[in-house]
């Protein structure tokens, strides 16, 4: 038997933040998700397995229903079964979706919050347990494993699928704890609500299949389901099959010793070809567009170049890449001029003071003024988080280790800027 393994399709939903001219229905959720169902039927799968959210929110519930619809009934007509637990973005849309189908072609597991066994069949045997919850409403505090159970089968294996936040104690979304999963029947764990691929190995192994289409620069690296085989009472390891349309990448390029702009240049361009010939042979045949992002360190005395080189490489640079294209979506400089910062730190001027601070912040013990000024900081990186624009995107916690470094980030641009005007 073979499964392919999916979740947080989010469709009505497009990747974002891209500088491209490519056309944008390449990179709408429900683009990839045709191809999902390309894929189930070339590679012959007896069922495809969706972790939740598979619609985003109930306001694109029009746009994703018959798209939606349409690869079910095209999955069922190759004989492919879809089965699916709810999320916290889809927790009513599914319950309504599965009242529509027929259930030999789409399966809803675990109404209500309620823990439910599907056995699925080969010729003359059952061959795999597949135990689900969804969530019955749009929060969920508790651990839904809790509430698990499904009696133990010797005679055949179970997978386990379920939607929640993995050892994230007070999360609103199912939390979910790896040391309970592993001591529960299933010999597998397939999960969802995290858009980044992670693949926990053990026995049993658990995996976050990610967002088969990448939505945001915070979504590095490959993308795509995973495929899975069953032989023998026994679950293989999934192995993924990178095919979003989009890549998003971080790079950071050291220009440490770095003479002159041309220098300069030469070595950003260099780093950036190798990137774009890393993702090219990574990237899937689906590949349309990278989009990085680049951070620049290094002490070198054109530390006050390195600006104008960044702004002429975001607004004009495209790189061949595999069969797309890679561009650079932004670029955080961090480089500084060959200064010797104690010496700088006993002087009364501007840059002696950048210098003290930047002394302190890379210390382990702060003074109270600038412990005020990290705290200042983690408000201001908070109420940015809360905004409207930024609510439907992934929640970075605001640490004091982040607060620190947007902090060094700013003193070290600040006394590039004052040693290049100082006498």
């Amino acid at each position: 038997m073979r499964l392919l393994l999916c979740g947080d399709l989010h469709l009505g939903r497009s990747s974002s933040r891209l500088s491209t001219t490519a056309h944008r229905d390449e990179f709408r959720a429900i683009a990839a998700w045709h191809r999902i169902v390309d894929l189930a039927i070339q590679a012959q799968v007896h069922v495809l397995c969706l972790s939740g959210d598979v619609v985003d929110t109930k306001n694109r519930f029009w746009e994703a229903i018959g798209p939606l619809e349409q690869g079910i009934h095209r999955l069922a007509d190759h004989d492919i079964r879809t089965v699916a637990v709810s999320g916290n973005h889809d927790f009513d849309v599914l319950a309504r979706l599965a009242d529509q189908l027929p259930r030999e072609h789409f399966v809803l597991l675990g109404r209500g919050g309620q823990w439910e066994r599907l056995t699925i069949h080969t010729p003359g045997h059952p061959s795999l347990h597949l135990d689900g919850w969804s969530f019955p409403t749009q929060r969920v505090i508790e651990s839904p494993l809790h509430s698990y159970g499904l009696a133990k089968d010797p005679a055949t294996p179970i997978l386990g699928m379920v939607h929640g936040d993995l050892d994230v104690g007070h999360s609103p979304y199912a939390p979910l704890e790896l040391v309970r999963l592993q001591k529960l029947p299933p010999a597998a764990w397939l999960l969802g609500h995290i858009h980044a691929s992670r693949l926990i190995s053990g026995s049993p192994w658990v995996l976050y299949p990610g967002s088969p289409q990448a939505f945001d620069p915070g979504e590095t690296g490959a993308h795509g389901p995973w495929l899975l085989e069953v032989s023998r009472g026994t679950l293989g390891m999934p192995e993924q099959r990178p095919l979003s349309s989009v890549w998003y990448g971080q790079l950071t390029i050291d220009l440490s010793d770095a003479q002159n702009e041309t220098e300069l240049e030469t070595r950003i361009l260099k780093k950036l070809r190798q990137e774009a010939d890393r993702i090219g042979s990574l990237a899937g045949l689906h590949f349309v567009h990278a989009s990085v992002r680049v951070q620049l360190t290094g002490v070198t005395p054109v530390a006050h170049c390195v600006a104008d080189v960044a702004n002429r490489i975001t607004g004009d640079l495209s790189l061949p890449a595999g069969n797309g294209a890679m561009t650079v979506e932004k670029i955080d400089t961090q480089t500084m001029p060959p200064i010797n910062l104690e010496e700088h730190a006993k002087t009364r001027s501007a840059p002696g003071a950048v210098a003290r601070l930047l002394l302190e912040l890379d210390g382990p013990e702060v003074s109270p003024e600038v412990a005020d000024l990290i705290d200042s900081v983690r408000d201001g990186l908070k109420e940015i988080e809360r905004r409207t624009d930024f609510v439907q995107l992934p929640q970075r916690e605001i640490t004091e280790a982040l607060a620190r470094e947007v902090l060094r980030t700013q003193c070290r641009t600040l006394l590039t800027q004052l040693e290049t005007q100082t006498p």
